[in-house]
């Protein structure tokens, strides 16, 4: 008996850190959250060949495959957090998201400036 109620602590403990790393209300919302995630996955899976088809995208290459699959998966989260009620958390997750894959591109196209700079002043 002590061993179930054992992994039923380990198991509120998990949910109740995630809990207050999302900043979530109640463990319900954690639970909805993570169905989100779950169908938002399945989803990607399931129906990418489907769609990559109706856009003449089979032959495309694994990186246009794996932004396709990225975008896809952005805006169903979207769908789907939307559909559980918890449209705000997966917007404040993507504004997050957008933000720092702006400053991935800031830094990848600044970095030959940055080399330069870094070469005169040795010279």
């Amino acid at each position: 008996m002590s061993r179930i109620s054992n992994e039923n602590m380990e198991k509120k403990s998990w949910m109740l850190k995630l809990q207050d790393k999302w900043e979530l209300d109640s463990l319900f919302q954690v639970v909805i959250v993570l169905i989100v995630f779950g169908l938002t996955g399945t989803t990607i899976a399931m129906t990418k060949i489907f769609f990559m088809s109706i856009f003449g995208m089979e032959d495309a290459s694994i990186w246009v495959k794996i932004l396709f699959g990225i975008i896809a998966y952005q805006i169903l989260i979207l769908i789907f957090g939307t559909l559980f009620g918890q449209f705000k958390f997966f917007w404040k997750k993507e504004k997050k998201l957008v933000k720092g894959i702006g400053k991935l591109f800031k830094w990848i196209f600044t970095l030959p400036v940055r080399a330069l700079r870094t070469i005169n002043q040795n010279n």
